[in-house]
């Protein structure tokens, strides 16, 4: 489950997969499409 945090300007995303106990390859991906996303 990700935890965002966010505070004015800045968004921080926290992601984790619990199944796998730590940053799986769906987490990598997420993560990899967020960045392109970002301003």
């Amino acid at each position: 489950h990700p935890e965002w945090y966010n505070v004015y300007n800045k968004v921080e995303v926290q992601l984790t997969t619990r199944e796998v106990k730590g940053i799986s390859e769906s987490d990598f991906a997420l993560a990899a499409t967020m960045d392109e996303l970002a301003p």
